[in-house]
């Protein structure tokens, strides 16, 4: 019968990869605790840059000016689906409201996306009373986003819906975010590795840097919305 015999060498041998695979995984823990931290404190001062902007969005010359019609607008997001890291987009179906008095305006029917494509809206409600107007839609889209592939789904993303007037300037039409009754449904993602910690509806200013040629306006300053 032979016997295997494991000589000094070879058990030293032994002990010293058995130390380096140790210290390998040391290492890689460690990497990782500290990209996770980087991750984190990435995350954090983003989304305070981007709060802070969505509150002080409104720059000297771009001010809605008085005469401007304000409309109220708010989003209720009933479910997020596929997110798809190779197309870079996600999609949403949310209801969203709008609230305004008369001045022969119709943002129902100008709203769009500046961050996406809408592939299906419904007009679910709608009322007038005396110059009061109200209407409220059901949205499904295709929103772009840029996930970077190195973060996810470690970090966390801000995912935006972006409303926008496709038609009027900020000279005719402000928008104000209904904040108090903005939410996601507790039961909006569908996917165990997304989880919403925080919504947020706020309002900043969209400066195209051009009138597109302006039309009957010629010469007017670039819209900004």
């Amino acid at each position: 019968m032979s016997q295997d015999i494991i000589t000094p060498k070879a058990y030293r041998f032994v002990i010293l990869w058995a130390a380096a695979l140790v210290l390998f995984f040391i290492l890689v823990g460690f990497y990782g605790t500290w990209k996770l931290l980087a991750y984190k404190d990435h995350t954090a001062q983003r989304r305070k840059t981007w709060l802070e902007s969505t509150t002080t969005g409104i720059s000297p010359g771009n001010t809605p000016e008085a005469k401007a019609a304000a409309v109220r607008v708010g989003i209720y997001v009933n479910r997020i689906g596929e997110v798809d890291l190779h197309a870079l987009s996600w999609v949403a179906d949310f209801d969203l409201w709008l609230h305004w008095r008369n001045k022969g305006i119709d943002p129902g029917e100008t709203f769009q996306l500046g961050n996406g494509e809408i592939d299906a809206r419904e007009k679910r409600e709608a009322y007038v009373d005396g110059a009061e107007r109200y209407e409220r839609h059901r949205v499904k889209a295709r929103i772009a986003k840029y996930f970077d592939p190195t973060r996810f789904p470690f970090a966390d993303e801000p995912l935006v819906i972006q409303v926008e007037d496709g038609v009027h300037s900020v000279k005719a039409l402000h928008f104000v975010a209904d904040t108090k009754n903005s939410a996601v449904s507790p039961m909006a993602t569908v996917n165990d590795l997304i989880k919403i910690d925080r919504a947020v509806a706020g309002v900043r200013l969209h400066d195209f840097g051009s009138n597109r040629g302006g039309g009957r306006r010629g010469l007017e300053e670039a819209n900004v919305h």
